[in-house]
């Protein structure tokens, strides 16, 4: 790339007589494209015409045997790994650039894939879609459940299989946002390798961690595994499972560049809610998950011996109004807003390598200049 396609735009900060060197989002693709660098694509925060799938939340809403022991953990939260036997619900969150759609806004169908082939490859076997029973299958992906929000219980181990090639399951799900489909025609266009595109189908997948894995392995010497590969942990241990996030307040503060965030005019807004921004600003995320969602999560090392280790939630957020969203590895998300009065929207998820998730929407009033 010619030298001369990479700058900086020059701004005074709104708030204060600092001046800050700061870069507005889309500024710097016009920028290359102006230099005739090469094509700028969306970024991925940016919603556009097609539905997207942001999101699946797992939650335990009825612990099996396998479960019994387990510490407590905080009243108002969910757990989010679960355990073979224990039922769990799961919901999906999907959005694009005019609508947020719920999980009973997709009449979606769930299926648990194999763990030896690809889930849209499994789906296109003419054994699929049987109910789905005992552990999980091979090469053909089974049945759930169809429905907002829908129960299953997680499969019982595969004795055949080690421990480790065991500790996740995959989930997928095929709904519907066009009006003039619905999820079993969906199904069948997946279905069919020669059939039509899938505009207007929904297909989303999502991962299920086993856990807490001290747990898991107990639960697999109980059932007859050989600890050949794994090395069982004390059972008298406690073990806390790990848990969803929940979202809470956002704090934007005013951004001045280089220099230090001006906390004192700080913008709170909660979940759901609206909040006031001045026009023409930078704001800059200061706070946006519960200091309670910090937790230890442990995972199968390839030495089969567990890994151990501490995590906070991270963040994506999304919008459909382009120039609002900036990211910076060191300074986290910005949000520029307009210099005119307007209104716009930021969907934001909380998740942790734990498989917890979160889900909400800010919304925002631009003031009048």
């Amino acid at each position: 790339m010619d030298s001369a396609c990479i700058g900086q735009v020059g701004r005074r900060a709104p708030f204060s007589h600092t001046p800050a060197v700061i870069r507005r989002p889309g500024w710097a693709a016009a920028l290359v494209l102006a230099c005739a660098c090469g094509d700028v694509p969306d970024p991925l925060w940016l919603l556009g015409d097609e539905p997207r799938v942001l999101a699946f939340r797992v939650e335990v809403v009825e612990p099996g045997p396998a479960s019994e022991g387990l510490l407590p953990i905080p009243a108002d939260r969910i757990r989010s790994q679960p355990l073979p036997g224990d039922t769990v619900e799961v919901s999906a969150w999907v959005a694009d650039a005019v609508d947020e759609y719920a999980t009973e806004d997709l009449d979606p169908a769930w299926f648990i894939c194999p763990r030896d082939a690809s889930c849209i490859e499994s789906m296109q076997r003419p054994e699929a879609f049987e109910s789905c029973e005992g552990p999980v299958p091979s090469r053909v992906a089974c049945r759930i459940a169809r429905g907002a929000r829908p129960r299953f219980e997680i499969p019982p181990l595969d004795p055949a299989l080690l421990l480790e090639e065991q500790a996740a399951l995959r989930l997928a799900m095929v709904g519907h946002t066009d009006p003039d489909l619905d999820t079993e025609r969906c199904i069948e266009r997946i279905s069919d390798p020669s059939g039509p595109d899938w505009t207007g189908c929904i297909v989303g997948y999502r991962i299920i961690l086993l856990g807490p894995v001290a747990r898991l392995v107990t639960h697999a010497v109980d059932e007859g595994f050989e600890p050949e590969s794994f090395v069982p942990p004390d059972p008298a241990v406690p073990v806390i499972p790990t848990y969803n996030p929940e979202v809470t307040t956002l704090v934007l503060a005013p951004y001045y560049g280089r220099s230090p965030a001006d906390t004192s005019r700080a913008v709170r807004v909660e979940p759901g809610g609206t909040a006031t921004l001045e026009p023409g600003a930078v704001y800059v995320t200061e706070s946006f998950f519960d200091p309670k969602d910090q937790q230890d999560f442990v995972i199968f090392a390839a030495d089969g011996i567990p890994g151990f280790g501490p995590f906070s939630p991270s963040r994506m957020v999304y919008t459909a109004s382009p120039d609002i969203l900036e990211f910076s590895i060191r300074g986290g998300w910005r949000i520029w807003t307009p210099t005119e009065p307007a209104t716009f929207s930021m969907l934001s998820v909380l998740f942790d390598p734990a498989g917890g998730i979160a889900w909400t929407t800010y919304h925002f009033e631009v003031a009048a200049p």
